[in-house]
């Protein structure tokens, strides 16, 4: 795919327009005191001064390099590669005018982006506080937080500045961050510069330019990038309402009303012991099993104390996606709908009256109607509350503010299911300009500062907030890596990917959807066919209840293995068993794998995981084990097996490991 250019090449221009109204000597945001240099490559230094002055640059005192700012000030040049680990003092100087840098290092830099898993600090992993101790031996490893900050253009500087690595700095960073730091310091014994850019909860489109989404062939992608234009109309919350409401009218998903069989479901005392399923919130309803589309009721008791009997108590839902209407007790309380403002992310409050609440046992009812993907009560979890207030009516004393917590088991049942076959693209809310999970954003406010800094390479630990959207990761995450080439402009810099970890409960069932498999998949191929990249799994390593496991050290240093034999060409095992071939003969998968290491091992007995289907295309549990380096697999329930997949699964029991305890990476294969 041939990338588009990206608007943040233009840097040094951007910078300059941005400071021209002075005229005092300045540099770029990442030339601070303590800062890593690059070792053994040229190094870019930009920034301003007077128009069309003379720069000058010395490196411990010895001239560097010289240029002549442009007409507005702007200038750029490259110090020849230092390869001394220093320390180093630089000065630039331009007439009068002196800045100087201290403690500078020359070693190995590298970029540390991604979602709440990259973001997780250190003193959260595991002996946490005792990681960020240990970090005071190692003030050769430094630190550079980009501020969190999304913009609406490419930014030209940020607010940050290099430091030292101690508990206290150590302790706040990216956890995994700094883990694959320590692993290349310790084998390398260079300085490592670690800067970290990430935010929780974001997807893969807020750090591309969105020049650069506009011009991907993706249907999803591209809708998000446009929607940033329609977002800026006046008038853009209403033509996203007249547009939402077409769509429904299009795809038949105009609600009725309640149907004649979900009369009385919201009665206090309904039957639910037939019907109804278990449920656990928060979560996405789709996820269990419900057509996208449907209208789904949902039901939870409480149990209210008697001194709060007869007071008033307001209902936090978190979000509902995407309509509801909430009874309490069989009457209703609330309703969130299409007329509602700004209903696509609205916290759903409702005040439930004190006649409603009785003393011990209450009931909630909620019918929620989905439009389209995710479903269900989405959380955030703290939110999901029943908050009574204080009172000072009780006989004894002031009664304090008293909750409830809302999340947890749930029954549902499916009162209309939702429409099979394709439809078309739901239209797209309209997005905050200044939010982070605006298409761009986070690459204008977060990516664009370090502008080309010299690196070696970048590490990538996100895809939580694309599994919605695997079928296009693939491409939208080459075309990101792309965009980050062309703008640090030193080639097809290293960029090693973390897998998803293991989530959510395991399943038994070897055809139950995954998108978390799916995501995965995705990141598999890009490590197989863009240049310079690597996946490193860890489907071994997560946590069922936990989306954001502690063990981040083993995160970090499973990634440091990578670097170390794919960048610096150490003669390590760096990851573990990968696909080579799978050979479809005889009614059995013969799989042959690379990175064996010192062979292949089971920590499963017999080998699980593995599943095959035939021209049917349903997935079976099938038998396998191990011959040399190769994996045989094969089940009598299907005698001609053209599909088969390993570990495809949210939360997949991984089994088959190399002898260095490298688990093999997850994958599917066709014949």
């Amino acid at each position: 795919m041939k990338l588009p250019r990206c608007s943040a090449i233009t840097f040094v221009a951007l910078f300059a327009v941005a400071s021209i109204a002075s005229a005092e000597l300045r540099l770029g945001s990442l030339f601070t005191d303590h800062m890593v240099l690059q070792r053994e490559v040229e190094c870019p230094i930009w920034g301003t001064c007077d128009p069309s002055s003379a720069v000058n640059v010395l490196l411990d005192g010895q001239p560097a390099a010289a240029t002549t700012s442009d007409a507005r000030g702007a200038f750029r040049v490259k110090l020849p590669a230092v390869r001394e680990p220093g320390p180093h003092r630089i000065e630039v100087r331009s007439g009068d005018d002196v800045v100087t840098l201290s403690d500078v290092l020359a070693g190995e830099v590298w970029i540390c982006s991604g979602q709440s898993n990259m973001e997780f600090p250190t003193t959260r992993a595991v002996n946490g506080l005792d990681e960020a101790a240990g970090a005071t031996t190692r003030p050769t490893i430094r630190f550079y937080q980009v501020p969190k900050r999304p913009a609406t253009q490419p930014s030209t500087a940020v607010d940050a500045k290099w430091t030292l690595a101690s508990p206290e700095t150590a302790g706040a960073f990216s956890a995994v961050g700094y883990f694959f730091g320590r692993t290349l310091h310790r084998e390398l014994n260079v300085p490592i510069g670690l800067i970290h850019s990430s935010w929780s909860g974001t997807p893969a489109e807020s750090w591309t330019p969105l020049e650069t989404l506009k011009q991907l062939p993706l249907p999803k992608a591209h809708a998000m990038a446009v929607n940033v234009d329609a977002s800026q109309l006046p008038d853009a919350a209403e033509r996203f309402r007249a547009a939402t409401l077409q769509w429904m009218e299009q795809t038949r998903q105009v609600d009725p009303g309640i149907s004649a069989k979900a009369q009385g479901w919201a009665d206090s005392e309904l039957d639910t012991s037939s019907d109804w399923k278990p449920v656990t919130f928060p979560a996405d309803m789709v996820r269990q099993g419900v057509p996208s589309g449907s209208i789904t009721w949902l039901r939870n008791e409480m149990d209210v104390p008697p001194e709060r009997a007869g007071s008033d108590l307001v209902l936090t839902l978190g979000i509902v996606d995407d309509f509801d209407t909430t009874f309490f007790n069989g009457e209703k309380v609330g309703a969130t709908d299409l007329d509602t403002p700004g209903w696509w992310a609205a916290q759903r409050r409702y005040v439930v009256p004190g006649k409603l609440v009785k003393a011990g046992r209450n009931v909630i009812a909620i019918r929620v109607t989905d439009l389209d993907g995710p479903a269900g009560l989405t959380g955030p979890a703290p939110s999901m509350r029943a908050t009574f207030s204080a009172r000072a009516d009780t006989p004894n004393a002031t009664t304090q503010p008293f909750s409830i917590a809302l999340t947890g088991n749930w029954q549902y049942r499916v009162e209309r299911s939702g429409p099979t076959g394709v439809r078309p693209l739901r239209p797209l809310p309209p997005y905050k300009l200044d939010s982070a999970w605006t298409p761009g954003t986070l690459y204008n406010g977060m990516i664009a500062p370090v502008g080309s800094y010299a690196i070696r390479g970048a590490i990538w630990y996100q895809g939580e907030s694309n599994a919605v959207r695997f079928e296009e990761y693939e491409p939208l995450l080459t075309a990101m890596i792309g965009s980050w080439r062309e703008q640090f402009a030193v080639g097809d810099f290293p960029f090693y990917i973390v897998g998803l970890a293991n989530w959510r409960a395991p399943t038994d069932d070897p055809n139950a959807f995954s998108d978390w498999a799916g995501l995965r998949e995705a990141q598999r191929q890009i490590s197989r066919t863009v240049k310079n990249t690597a996946m490193s799994v860890t489907i071994d390593i997560g946590d069922p209840l936990d989306i954001h496991p502690r063990n981040k050290q083993e995160v970090g240093r499973r990634l440091g293995l990578i670097a170390l034999h794919d960048t610096y060409r150490r003669e390590v095992v760096s990851r573990g068993p990968t696909l080579k071939r799978a050979d479809f003969a005889q009614g059995r998968v013969v799989l042959s794998f690379d990175n064996v290491g010192g062979g292949l091992i089971a920590k499963a007995d017999p080998l699980v995981s593995f599943s095959v289907a035939g021209e049917d295309g349903k997935f079976v549990w099938a038998d396998a084990r191990i011959e040399n380096d190769s994996v045989v697999v094969s089940t009598p329930a299907v005698p001609e097996p053209t599909r088969i997949r390993y570990a495809w699964a949210d939360n997949p029991t991984a089994s088959l490991f190399n002898k260095e305890g490298l688990p093999a990476e997850p994958f599917q294969a066709t014949k």
